[in-house]
């Protein structure tokens, strides 16, 4: 028989001790959540508000109103002026040089008709001389060969033959054929023998300038030796090589039109004529070629430092008239960014833009055609002046006057256009 040691009185007080320990977690987790919520207030309370959204404001861009209008186009090319008559006087006799004529030096410049250079003429002269006393003798003879001719028919018309002559040496016409002849040939020898004696002096074809010269006195020159070199100075041509697309621009009743001629330096002008264009396409640059002549007055008036000469061999920039367009813009070259973009605004004051390609330029304007569907319905464009590299479509802007360093800035890449802007 097992006696139990358990004392029941120890077993009645440690019931109720699991009970407690549930209640102790609990009153400390309520504080806990006390404690948490107390530090949110405070946290909430102590931290800084949140800042308001910040509204960008309009960008400042300056602008021009421009208008499509028609506009009539320029091809600007470059060309060089050529003389239209450029000779190299030739002796066409063998002879010594006796005369030369002060003015027969490099640079001179000469009149038609101007005495050149005199040859020594003795033996020419002796050839006229004897020409012309052949020419006497052959007609002598002719007029024997008529008097004998007409001899002859006489009497063979009082012969009153019924018959023909059995030969054409009855009425003496072979004579008579042969002396016309020798006076024929006698006159042809003196007009020889005169233009040989006239080579011996040696005369200005025409209005010119001298620019080269290898004569000199007392030397014997032989026939095709050059002694000079003129030029004309006055009469003046000035090929230009066009593109298909400048071919296309230029005005289809272009023959005859003036067109404009301005040296590469300064601002001297003058107005040239397009008289013909060329019968073939170069072939080393593929362009079709087109002609202007420019006549040059006597004496030019005003040839100074200001208002130069134009001479022969000057590269020029000529400006020919094209074809009118219809409604196109005339855009300032500042104003046309390096990319081909031109920003306008519209009318809800935000940035717009459309890509062209000129039709034409000049000194100052791009011509772009219109954009198809884009811009506005009607009026005049909000062109802006000096656009920048980091406009974004649609940005809103603020439209102000140009002002002096919007000029200077559009100035400067008209100066220089497609610079970086």
């Amino acid at each position: 028989m097992t006696v139990s040691n358990t004392d029941p009185g120890t077993s009645a007080m440690s019931a109720p001790r699991p009970r407690r320990q549930w209640l102790a977690l609990g009153a400390a987790l309520l504080v806990l959540g006390a404690a948490l919520g107390w530090l949110e207030q405070m946290a909430a309370s102590n931290a800084p508000a949140a800042p308001a959204a910040i509204v960008p404001e309009p960008l400042p861009v300056s602008v021009r109103q421009i208008a499509p209008a028609s506009q009539r186009a320029q091809i600007r090319v470059l060309a060089q002026v050529q003389p239209r008559w450029q000779t190299a006087i030739k002796a066409f006799v063998r002879a010594e040089v006796i005369a030369i004529a002060p003015a027969v030096r490099a640079g001179s410049q000469v009149r038609r008709g101007d005495l050149l250079v005199t040859l020594q003429d003795s033996a020419y002269r002796a050839a006229v001389a004897e020409a012309r006393n052949r020419l006497s003798r052959s007609e002598v003879r002719w007029l024997e060969a008529q008097r004998e001719a007409q001899q002859a028919r006489r009497n063979w018309q009082r012969a009153a033959l019924a018959e023909a002559p059995g030969s054409p040496l009855t009425l003496h016409e072979p004579q008579l054929q042969a002396a016309r002849a020798e006076v024929e040939a006698a006159q042809a020898a003196l007009a020889d023998a005169q233009t040989q004696l006239d080579y011996t002096r040696l005369r200005a074809p025409y209005d010119g300038v001298i620019v080269r010269t290898s004569v000199n006195p007392g030397e014997v020159v032989e026939a095709g030796q050059m002694l000079l070199e003129l030029l004309d100075h006055r009469q003046l041509e000035i090929p230009v090589l066009l593109d298909a697309s400048q071919w296309q621009l230029l005005a289809s009743d272009w023959q005859g039109q003036p067109a404009q001629v301005q040296l590469l330096q300064g601002e001297a002008r003058w107005q040239a004529r397009l008289e013909r264009e060329g019968a073939e396409i170069d072939r080393a640059s593929r362009q079709r070629r087109l002609y202007l002549t420019l006549n040059l007055p006597a004496e030019p008036q005003g040839a100074s430092a200001t208002h130069p000469r134009l001479l022969p061999g000057e590269t020029v920039r000529v400006t020919l008239p094209g074809r009118r367009f219809d409604a196109v813009l005339a855009v300032p070259q500042g104003a046309y960014t390096r990319d081909g973009y031109v920003w306008w605004v519209d009318a809800s004051r935000q940035l717009q833009r459309y890509r062209a390609q000129p039709l034409f330029a000049d000194q100052q304007h791009f011509y772009l055609p219109l954009p198809e569907g884009e811009g506005p319905a009607v009026g005049a464009w909000n062109l802006v002046l000096a656009p920048l590299s980091n406009f974004v479509p649609g940005t809103l802007v603020a439209v102000r006057e140009p002002n002096q360093a919007d000029t200077r800035l559009v100035t400067l890449a008209t100066l220089t256009p497609g610079a970086p802007r």
